[in-house]
């Protein structure tokens, strides 16, 4: 905030407001497009921002174990936010539209390096488990995640496919390996969950010594301005996000049309904006469905949030 109010960028937020509520010194690196010629530094309410130029997510995430002198531009950039901020800890989010060449400069400095893994974006050249076929079980193989690729792609001729496969293979084989590599780098590894620890585990080799399990903190204490003084025995539930099939939209559908979960009483309101045209007649069929259980109330502002969490 206040460029991006999505998950990571508000939790690097909060995590900067706690820290300097403690007394260190905070900064954030982030790719932004007003940075295309340079770095751009900047005070934004008390916070210091260092911009860089974005880079391409795909070809970064398949070019970047052969990446050299064609990003010696870029990393010269980083170096310069180095020597300015001389940081004590680098703590890493996410570098999406970043280079994973950065982890390796940290290192050459000799600045220890934090590694909060939220998601999948090292591992999956679409940054989410997800595909036209519903949720993917991981980056098994190189194999599997070049045929995701390809299978996005307009129909091609069994020749180009061949050809295109085996570039995708040996790119991915390298990545899934740096990454493997690059995670030896990093001096502490946090995870919101086990389960997710678990999970990313399964790709790529964590050292017991290295991993920790920090779960990602609400602040609960927030007005609410219109408390209820009458006891309901109603439970009120909300959906606020994205309505997507990334986001799990299907699996909010399947649980809401159960008949043993309608069986209860309770309202469910479901607010976002719907992301995909074949998603609002399912929304509208799910309100149908539910007996007046489940109530879209439409798009929101993130300035309406506190009115709508309120209730």
């Amino acid at each position: 905030p206040p460029y991006e109010h999505t998950g990571t960028p508000i939790s690097t937020y909060t995590q900067m407001k706690g820290l300097k509520a403690l007394g260190y010194e905070t900064g954030v690196l982030i790719p932004h497009p007003d940075a295309v010629k340079g770095v751009k530094k900047e005070f934004i309410e008390d916070n210091l921002i260092y911009k860089v130029p974005p880079l391409n997510w795909g070809e970064t995430f398949l070019e970047d174990v052969f990446s050299g002198y064609n990003i010696r531009w870029y990393l010269g950039l980083i170096e310069d936010i180095l020597d300015d901020f001389n940081p004590d800890i680098i703590h890493i989010n996410d570098y999406v539209f970043m280079s994973a060449k950065v982890i390796e400069l940290f290192k050459a400095k000799g600045i220890p390096i934090v590694r909060e893994t939220h998601a999948i974006e090292e591992l999956c050249f679409k940054t989410r488990l997800f595909n036209r076929y519903g949720l993917c079980s991981g980056p098994e193989s190189p194999e599997k995640c070049a045929k995701c690729i390809l299978d996005d792609m307009y129909t091609t001729n069994e020749l180009f496919t061949i050809r295109n496969l085996s570039v995708y293979l040996g790119k991915l084989y390298a990545r899934f390996n740096y990454i493997n590599y690059l995670y030896s780098l990093f001096d502490a590894i946090i995870f919101p969950s086990l389960s997710w620890k678990e999970f990313i585990s399964k790709f790529v080799n964590i050292p017991r010594e290295k991993g920790y399990i920090v779960p990602i903190g609400i602040d609960l204490n927030v007005p609410r301005a219109s408390l209820s003084t009458k006891v309901d025995s109603k439970i009120k539930l909300a959906y606020i996000g994205t309505i997507a099939n990334v986001k799990g939209f299907g699996i909010l559908e399947k649980v809401f049309k159960d008949k043993d979960v309608l069986s209860n009483d309770f309202i469910l309101y479901i607010y976002g904006s719907i992301t995909e045209p074949s998603l609002r007649e399912r929304l509208i069929d799910l309100e149908n469905s539910s007996m007046g259980k489940v109530i879209y109330k439409g798009p929101y502002k993130k300035e309406e949030l506190p009115e709508i969490l309120s209730d």
